[in-house]
């Protein structure tokens, strides 16, 4: 009976342990904001806290400079376009040069932008592998002895990775984009005052935006798959070279080198499919893109028709 007793507590601990690794850890908000928070209040690197944080708050300036000259723009070459129909050529010529400032300021601050993000992605890199190596070492050995050193150290750099893929597209490109969108709406249907003009730009961004997702999350099941095999070919690569004269005792380089070639093969399979389902994605983005470009010039085409037909027929 004791040994009974004993068997069913191994099987039931068995079940427990196997529960636990099926668990996926998930990261709450606030962790998500203590892991960015260096690409937004970095501490000292191999420089002072301040310099960094001064960097870091004028990569954030020079986005929103950037976004102000790339919206003004068009306003400046509508108005030198006006004056040049009234034969008011000075001030055509003067809103000529305003625009192409604008346009250059715009690019200026774009550059500026990326040249200081990259020193803070720099300070940012450097403390959070420090706060990871920190922690790897803080683990017991018994974790140490039962990960795989090829994907611990994969999945390290790939984390870290990750989040300054994060900080680029969802802080640097996608929330000034969304910023950009509601201002030019705003600009439609008051500076210009058509309506009409606005709402095709909300639909085709709304549907945009919602396309894109859709894609985004068909294409994360071959992202697994390719992350998987990627972590399995440099596991396997790692372990072996690691344990070199096990290998060479049981003659077992044969073996080792067909799991390799599989692992390899597994993985640049996979990386057909994801660069195939990006080309989708990317088609399917410009189709819409175009088709509101091309509804929009559509729209300013029929109400200036309709301005002209309203000037003839009160003779304004």
């Amino acid at each position: 009976m004791e040994e009974d007793d004993d068997d069913d507590d191994t099987i039931n601990n068995t079940t427990a342990t196997a529960n636990k690794k099926k668990r996926k850890a998930k990261l709450t908000t606030s962790a998500l904001l203590t892991i960015l928070k260096p690409y937004f209040w970095p501490h000292a690197t191999s420089t002072s806290a301040t310099l960094n944080r001064v960097r870091a708050i004028s990569t954030w300036l020079c986005v929103l400079l950037s976004k102000v000259c790339s919206i003004g723009a068009p306003i400046f070459i509508g108005k030198a376009s006006t004056a040049l129909t009234r034969l008011e050529y000075g001030q055509a010529m003067w809103y000529s040069v305003y625009y192409a400032g604008a346009r250059l300021g715009s690019m200026v601050f774009n550059e500026c932008q990326g040249l200081l993000y990259l020193f803070v992605a720099q300070a940012a890199f450097v403390e959070l592998s420090e706060v990871t190596f920190e922690h790897l070492h803080s683990l017991s050995l018994d974790w140490h002895l039962r990960k795989k050193l090829g994907e611990t150290i994969r999945s390290m750099d790939r984390g870290i990775g990750a989040c300054d893929s994060l900080m680029r597209y969802l802080f640097l490109y996608l929330m000034p984009a969304v910023g950009e969108m509601i201002v030019v709406i705003i600009i439609f249907a008051s500076y210009f005052d058509y309506f009409p003009l606005a709402v095709a730009v909300f639909v085709f961004v709304y549907v945009y935006a919602l396309l894109t997702i859709l894609l985004t999350l068909w294409r994360k099941k071959f992202r697994n798959r390719v992350v998987k095999s990627d972590n399995d070919w440099h596991d396997i690569c790692t372990d072996s070279l690691i344990n070199f004269e096990t290998v060479k005792y049981f003659t077992g380089e044969d073996y080792e080198i067909k799991r390799f070639v599989k692992s390899i093969e597994r993985y640049q399979s996979g990386s057909v499919n994801v660069k195939a389902s990006l080309s989708t994605l990317n088609i399917s983005q410009q189709v819409l893109v175009q088709a509101c470009l091309a509804t929009c010039l559509s729209l300013a085409i029929v109400s200036i028709r309709n301005r002209m037909d309203c000037c003839v027929s009160f003779g304004c």
